[in-house]
């Protein structure tokens, strides 16, 4: 689906993948152009509003994760003039990512590319007549950032905060870290005018930001204390997507594979409050939890699948 927000502002909305946002000015700007199986149905929107692949200047990554920017090897493929912008700290969230191996299997890949512009906090671009101001909103990832485009009150926050939903904290550094990080992004984002409208990764446009970040505040605080919930809250994301490329697993199967696999965050000294000989009851309730919110359907045989599309929970 695709929706015309403002005067230069559409949105676009793909099952199994992320927000996409379109800028069509003078330039034309492409904010996550979203994952990769999406990437069809994303040039048949884009062509609803006559734009093909060679009509866009620029395409911006919020942060590097497969649902967001799985299509940018393809659209560049398709249009090597589009100018890549991305978070200056993009490579070494990657190569952390290469490196440690978190999750294998329950985590996007995508094509790795380079970008043509490396931000920064601070960073303004002119697009045409769009100027582009650039946050760092680490937490969930290293290199998040943040989009504002004052012509239009408008900004593109990632995965940095969603109704009602609190992000999944990055897991490629220390945990106590990320929550710190989180914790003075929001500060950040809530000294934003509150004349903006906040576009988010996942979900619906957040007109009363402040409030949503005060309640994201309020349940990281809380998880802070807590850290099995936190690991919970975490881990809902990779088990959809395990369960998404696995379908018909049994919860002993999936339960197996998040132990052998988690080894390295239970060691991290934010989480050694729980016991890793838990940590088999603590995945346990974790598909418990994901059966009651209808994530999750659990047949009569014991086998696990998802309940509709991948991400439609965000």
């Amino acid at each position: 689906m695709i929706t015309k927000e403002n005067e230069i502002l559409y949105k676009i909305s793909i099952k199994a993948s992320s927000n996409s946002y379109l800028i069509k000015s003078d330039s034309v700007i492409l904010i996550d152009p979203g994952h990769n199986m999406a990437f069809t149905r994303l040039l048949q929107l884009l062509k609803e509003i006559d734009i093909s692949p060679e009509d866009i200047n620029f395409v911006i990554s919020t942060h590097s994760h497969g649902d967001h920017v799985g299509s940018v090897t393809r659209l560049k493929g398709l249009n090597p003039d589009i100018k890549i912008i991305a978070s200056e700290l993009m490579p070494e969230y990657q190569r952390r990512r290469a490196e440690i191996k978190l999750l294998e299997g329950a985590e996007d890949n995508f094509d790795l590319f380079e970008a043509d512009i490396s931000v920064k906090d601070g960073d303004i671009l002119t697009a045409g007549s769009v100027n582009l101001r650039f946050i760092h909103t680490p937490g969930h990832t290293i290199d998040s950032i943040a989009v504002i485009i004052d012509q239009i009150n408008s900004v593109f926050s990632g995965d940095s905060f969603y109704k009602g939903i609190m992000t999944q904290i990055d897991y490629y550094q220390g945990i106590e870290k990320s929550v710190n990080q989180i914790t003075d992004t929001y500060k950040k984002l809530m000294d934003i005018d509150d004349r903006f409208t906040f576009y988010p990764g996942h979900g619906d446009k957040i007109d009363e930001h402040k409030k949503v970040i005060s309640d994201c505040s309020k349940k990281l605080e809380r998880l802070k204390h807590n850290p099995e919930m936190l690991i919970i809250n975490n881990l809902v994301p990779s088990a959809e997507f395990y369960i998404y490329k696995n379908p018909g697993l049994r919860k002993e199967e999936i339960v197996d594979f998040f132990f052998k696999n988690m080894q390295i965050l239970l060691s991290d000294p934010f989480v050694k409050a729980v016991d890793p000989e838990k940590f088999r009851s603590l995945m346990e309730r974790l598909i418990a939890l994901m059966h009651i919110i209808k994530m999750i359907k659990i047949e009569d045989d014991g086998k696990i699948y998802l309940s509709g599309e991948i991400n439609t929970n965000l």
